[in-house]
């Protein structure tokens, strides 16, 4: 921060970072983050890039501001699908799949655990990060797919929407495939974090919630919505 001296025209100013070309550069290593916002780019190409913006909250990196870019390209989208797992959004298929970009500015806030390592560019050291950890919740199989998804193709993840989806049938209605014999569902949390909307207003209307599932903007939030009413309404 510059300094004021005197009456005059004169300021102090810390120089001592200035051969770093305004880049940051901490040890490498692994530190925590917290999500702040994406920036959707423009290609050339008919595919999107996506920067996204991290805060250190940890050891060196607290306080510092770091981005890590992904595309949507064929040959990029595996870094893309890295950092939606880190924020918690999937799991995500290795198949054609909707991302709801409003799912993304939801995620603000999110904490996540990021690798920092060394990098040079244009002849100087700068701090890059490199990869994010998978959020815990993400759960997938050995072969990288999401759970579930080998015996029922149909059924969306747990936030996006898998382009696959097939129509759905009476005992893949997760909104009132189970009762409780109480003429209530009965269905755990993670199975309302799998749900689409169809499901979540069956789920609703059959336990007589008190929600209003048009009061929410995204999916991941209507999902939230319905987990806490069942909650209240002592059916979880």
């Amino acid at each position: 921060m510059a300094k004021s001296k005197g009456k005059g025209r004169i300021r102090t100013v810390d120089f001592s970072q200035a051969n770093k070309g305004g880049s940051v550069l901490i040890p490498p290593g692994k530190y925590d983050f917290k999500f702040i916002s994406m920036e959707e780019k423009e290609r050339d190409d008919d595919n999107h890039g996506y920067n996204f913006k991290f805060k250190g909250t940890s050891g060196k990196a607290k306080g510092k501001t770091f981005w890590l870019y992904a595309t949507d390209s064929v040959e990029g989208a595996w870094k893309l699908r890295e950092v939606l797992h880190a924020l918690g959004i999937g799991p995500i298929p290795f198949e054609e799949f909707d991302i709801d970009l409003d799912e993304i500015d939801g995620a603000e806030g999110h904490e996540v655990v990021g690798h920092v390592k060394t990098d040079n560019w244009e002849g100087k050291d700068r701090s890059k990060l490199q990869t994010l950890e998978k959020d815990d919740s993400i759960e997938e199989d050995d072969n990288g797919e999401g759970e579930g998804e080998g015996e029922d193709e149909g059924r969306g993840s747990r936030r996006g929407t898998s382009r696959s989806r097939g129509g759905r049938d009476e005992e893949n209605d997760r909104g009132s495939r189970r009762s409780n014999g109480k003429g209530k569902a009965k269905v755990t949390e993670d199975e309302i974090r799998e749900m689409d909307e169809d499901d979540l207003a069956s789920l609703s209307k059959k336990n007589k919630l008190d929600v209003d599932l048009d009061d929410f903007k995204t999916i991941s939030k209507k999902r939230t919505a319905v987990v806490e009413a069942m909650e209240q309404a002592d059916l979880l």
